[in-house]
């Protein structure tokens, strides 16, 4: 069975178009929300990038907040004619300073649309999040933001 699926998902792979979306440089811009400050975003392959925010959170005691992610791209959800909407998700880690030091792990799940010159990207995202230090507990971050790419 494992043979069958592997040698399907290759197959699949093989015969997938590849999608003209912005996939090289790094992507610099803003996030704003919760939290809201700057963000970065670079890819690692076709589908697969790393993130991360340097920002400030409102509801966490005001705290300076950081996060790190791993997303995963789907690119052929959506057609709009214009551009690439993808689709992403993956998990994260965050931390805040205020008072307490936080830390704890997020699932962003978004929506990432890259214009046909490449050199632009507007997302918004939603991230439930699990605090483990000092106490656990479940909240929300939600953004939206821009990047350009160099």
């Amino acid at each position: 069975m494992r043979k069958i699926l592997l040698t399907a998902t290759i197959f699949v792979a093989l015969l997938s178009k590849p999608s003209a979306a912005r996939t090289d440089g790094l992507g610099v811009g803003v996030i704003l929300g919760e939290p809201t400050g700057a963000s970065a975003k670079k890819f690692i392959s076709h589908s697969v990038a790393v993130d991360g925010a340097l920002a400030w959170s409102f509801i966490d005691d005001g705290a300076l907040y950081l996060h790190a992610d791993m997303l995963y791209h789907k690119f052929d959800r959506f057609n709009i004619g214009f551009g690439h909407l993808a689709l992403y998700y993956g998990p994260g880690v965050r931390m805040a300073f205020a008072r307490h030091a936080w830390l704890g792990a997020r699932f962003p799940v978004g929506l990432g649309l890259t214009m046909d010159e490449h050199i632009f990207e507007a997302f918004f995202e939603l991230a439930p999040t699990f605090d483990l230090l000092p106490k656990t507990g479940f909240s929300l971050n939600a953004g939206i933001g821009a990047r350009f790419y160099f």
